[in-house]
């Protein structure tokens, strides 16, 4: 787990390229410069729920696709 006293903590890191991108335990995912740490996008999401039998609302890659779970109901996939 990381932690910012700005964006809170932060988990479930998926990278691609040259971008990181990591939620918060709150309603944010972050994109972040892999080389200068610089944030550069954001987005909101649901809450992550760490129940024993809920699935990670952490991002995922799969080739050059981010995939994003933005709530119960609907993700979203962005070609890189």
């Amino acid at each position: 787990i990381w932690k910012s006293d700005e964006i809170g903590d932060l988990e479930c890191p998926a990278i691609v390229e040259n971008s990181i991108f990591v939620r918060n335990q709150d309603t944010f995912l972050f994109a972040f410069d892999l080389i200068s740490g610089q944030e550069i996008g954001r987005m909101t999401v649901q809450t992550n729920t760490p129940m024993l039998n809920e699935p990670d609302r952490g991002p995922s890659v799969v080739d050059d696709i981010l995939i994003v779970p933005l709530n119960n109901r609907h993700i979203v996939a962005f070609s890189l």
